[in-house]
């Protein structure tokens, strides 16, 4: 019988994949094999190995149809010798296989000769060193070689345990070769090591079960626009590999990643119609599963996205690792499943709505965003999702309320109603002010007035921010509100000010103009449908 533990998400993203595996070869291949899922481990019998190599291409190829259905073997292995070789596993590809003919590595061009390769490499030695544990009159050819080298050490012993599982070592090393993004080249590397100790030994069943990482994660698209020119934007398209670790029983854990699996995948099947942020409906798949515990579970999830792509550096590709952890703080996790979280699906722009809620989950501030957002609009004069940008500024401070709420810091639990109403005045006085120049046929003075507020407040010089909006309505003879006046003044007159802060203020106001400015435009369809989803935020 195999065991394998639970260890730290590296190694229990390893153990996900070879639970996706063999349930699919259990569904597929063999209808025999029972994996015994336990608290922190899983096990299955030794004779199942066998079924592992056709299984694990098989179930790599099905998910490659799932987005590729006219491919060809061909390019299904095209395609996995670059996501291995690049994401995960650096050298031990599946591009060459062993012949018994020619004693050499030569081009494979099947899946047959892959898992010929598969087996001969990771599948026969596991099989052989746990036969030789079995039976200890027999020696692998590994400890024949540690147990000369011992007797001629000066220095004592050279076998080391496993650095992950603690089991004997075999010779194997965790470098590049193993792990991409974690692991460095070794050799070269050796003062990323204590004392330059720079051997990582580890043993047949972890080199075995760490082929399984590509089948443990998911993948997420993030899409950015990058500004070339004035009014040029280039999309930027970005793939990470994300895995989701927490403190739970095997099942459990592969539970939420499949959920998250599955949320991916709907997105992908429905691209024009999918209106909610991944991570949002993960969210809730995640109170699914914890139930009860929800709240105070979500402080212990780590989700782990990574990549280790070549980035273009002159005629030479340099590789470029890259991983981001990002959680679930009980503030963030409140507002994800609260009523006010469902505002995030009204953000029309996808690609912005994504990279908002990843920024949250990576406890990174939004201002940057909704900068970038902004201008955006005003660069391309495309003012039709600008109420958007309101929405995101009241996630911005709902999120501020929710963490003052949790710390017990002034905040009382109810008064999202206030933080939103105050927002909601910020955002229709733009809308009036922006109105107003309109009616007079002054509208091209509005973008001036717009970037004059926003490149102020980008600088935090909110002395000529409000200096601005307070010109602008004496110019105009508008009334200022009541709120408005509270929320600008220094002192004493609003609770909110650490929640709606000056920044908040003058996004919000922003938005407003630009709101009023899309009709202006004459997009009537598009504006009616934002009056709508105005309403509907409003009203809950």
């Amino acid at each position: 019988m195999i065991r394998i533990h639970l260890n730290d998400w590296f190694y229990n993203m390893c153990v996900v994949g070879l639970c996706r595996v063999l349930e699919y070869a259990k569904s597929n291949i063999n209808h025999n094999i029972t994996l015994n899922y336990c608290d922190d481990f899983i096990e299955f019998e030794e004779k199942y190995l066998d079924d592992i190599p056709k299984a694990y291409f098989e179930y790599f190829y099905t998910e490659f149809k799932k987005i590729n259905s006219s491919s060809t073997e061909t390019e299904f292995l095209e395609w996995l010798k670059n996501d291995l070789g690049q994401n995960f596993i650096g050298q031990a590809s599946f591009v060459n296989r062993y012949t018994e003919t020619h004693k050499v590595e030569v081009k494979s061009d099947s899946i047959s000769g892959c898992e010929y390769y598969f087996n001969k490499h990771f599948v026969g030695p596991l099989k052989e060193c746990l036969f030789n544990i079995k039976n200890s009159n027999h020696k692998l050819p590994i400890q024949i070689d540690l147990e000369k080298r011992k007797k001629t050490a000066k220095t004592g012993p050279t076998s080391k345990p496993c650095v992950f599982c603690g089991e004997i070592s075999s010779g194997d090393t965790f470098d590049e070769k193993r792990f991409v993004p974690l692991a460095v080249s070794s050799d070269g590397a050796k003062n990323f090591f204590w004392n330059g100790h720079n051997n990582l030994p580890i043993c047949k069943k972890c080199v075995f079960l760490f082929m399984f990482a590509p089948a443990g994660v998911s993948e997420i698209t993030y899409v950015r626009y990058k500004r070339e020119d004035k009014d040029k934007f280039k999309k930027e398209e970005e793939k990470y590999k994300v895995f989701v670790n927490l403190d739970a029983s095997v099942e459990e854990l592969l539970k939420i990643n499949n959920a998250l699996k599955d949320r991916v995948e709907e997105a992908l099947s429905a691209t024009d119609r999918f209106e909610d942020s991944i991570f949002r409906l993960f969210a809730i798949d995640l109170i699914k599963y914890l139930k009860t515990k929800a709240l105070w579970s979500f402080e212990n999830i780590l989700v782990v996205e990574f990549n280790a792509l070549y980035s273009e550096r002159g005629t030479k590709g340099v590789k470029k690792s890259k991983i981001n952890y990002l959680s679930f703080p009980k503030h963030v996790a409140k507002f994800l499943v609260s009523r006010e979280g469902k505002s995030i699906t009204k953000i029309q722009n996808t690609e912005f709505r994504n990279n908002l809620v990843n920024a949250i989950l990576k406890n990174e501030g939004l201002e940057r965003l909704i900068f970038s957002e902004t201008y955006r609009m005003l660069y391309t004069s495309f003012y039709k999702e600008a109420y958007s940008i309101y929405l995101s500024v009241r996630i911005k401070c709902l999120l501020k309320y929710y963490k003052e709420l949790i710390t017990g810091n002034q905040m009382l639990k109810g008064d999202e109603k206030m933080v939103t109403d105050r927002l909601g005045v910020l955002f229709k006085s733009g809308r009036k002010i922006a109105e107003y120049y309109i009616e007079k046929e002054q509208e091209n003075k509005l973008p001036a007035l717009v970037y004059r507020l926003l490149n102020a407040a980008k600088v935090g010089d909110f002395h000529t921010v409000f200096d601005t909006i307070i010109r602008v309505y004496m110019n105009t003879e508008i009334q200022i509100p009541h709120e408005f006046i509270g929320l600008v003044q220094s002192q004493g007159a609003s609770d909110f000010k650490d929640v709606i802060d000056p920044l908040s203020i003058a996004q919000a106001f922003v938005a407003g103009i630009l709101y009023e400015m899309n009709k202006e435009k004459g997009s009537s369809t598009k504006q009616d449908k934002n009056e709508n989803i105005e309403e509907e935020v409003e009203n809950g």
